[in-house]
């Protein structure tokens, strides 16, 4: 019963390009050019470790990681954590 609790509160996130689909946790999922990045773009415009997407509060937020060229969110720049 709790597992399907959890999954009715869960966020996801999908990439449209592959269809692969992720589960946005507490502990966040970076995404970035890295291998070692769980979410990987690539992208000469996205940085190796780019913004981290995690959950706050029991909501999905968005931090840019110092990326060279910013993280935009619905074409705006974010500047800190974005919910």
């Amino acid at each position: 019963m709790r597992a399907e609790n959890e999954m009715k509160h869960s966020h996801m996130v999908k990439n449209l390009a592959s269809g692969e689909a992720f589960l946005i946790t507490e502990a966040g999922l970076m995404i970035g050019r890295d291998e070692d990045c769980e979410i990987t773009l690539k992208d000469p415009d996205v940085s190796r470790k780019h913004a981290l997407l995690k959950i706050h509060d029991g909501k999905p937020v968005l931090n840019d990681n110092a990326s060279t060229n910013g993280t935009l969110l619905n074409k705006w720049r974010i500047r800190g954590v974005e919910p």
